[in-house]
């Protein structure tokens, strides 16, 4: 067991129980890794420093008859 990526530190597993753990980790970190490729999601990400904000002008686009 000490060739594992982890220790065992209560019961006493079978080698069939630990082999079944080692193999249900490799295939999410296989999955992790493969989530990691995908699109770039920059949403939450701060705005530039260098470009103003866009702002909401709530009276952009007000009726013309109370002009």
């Amino acid at each position: 067991m000490s060739s594992l990526p982890f220790d065992v530190v209560k019961g006493n597993p079978s080698p069939e129980e630990v082999e079944a753990l080692r193999l249900v980790l490799e295939q999410l970190q296989q999955q992790a890794q493969a989530a990691k490729r995908g699109e770039r999601n920059v949403w939450g990400v701060a705005p530039s420093p260098v470009h103003a904000p866009t702002l909401f002008n709530p009276l952009a686009f007000s009726p013309s008859t109370y002009s």
